[in-house]
């Protein structure tokens, strides 16, 4: 489902000409699954991101060199590895607690 605009031109001889635009920040960022529950009613439900190798393995070295980012960091990152802020700063959140869960045992 895009969402298009509709624009009507008037040429000085009164003919309209209809064109359709379509702005980047029309365009849908993310890809929504719709997906049926238990109880009949069906809702939508966000894709799950899929990183590259050289996105995982680019984040990782990073952890490893340093566990907590600021949010500088975090924009540099996001925009070397073509992620979002967002996804970069989730992804560093996983890996902390997933040491964190191993060093109490």
């Amino acid at each position: 489902m895009s969402i298009k605009l509709n624009l009507r031109l008037t040429k000085t001889t009164n003919e309209t000409i209809s064109t359709n635009i379509i702005y980047p920040w029309m365009k849908k960022l993310h890809v929504k699954n719709l997906v049926q529950n238990t109880d009949g009613s069906e809702t939508y439900k966000r894709i799950r991101t899929a990183y590259t190798r050289s996105q995982i393995l680019e984040l990782e070295k990073e952890f490893h060199f340093k566990k907590y980012l600021n949010r500088r960091r975090r924009i540099e990152i996001a925009r070397t590895l073509i992620l979002t802020e967002r996804q970069v700063k989730v992804k560093f959140e996983n890996y902390f607690s997933f040491i964190l869960s191993f060093s109490f045992f």
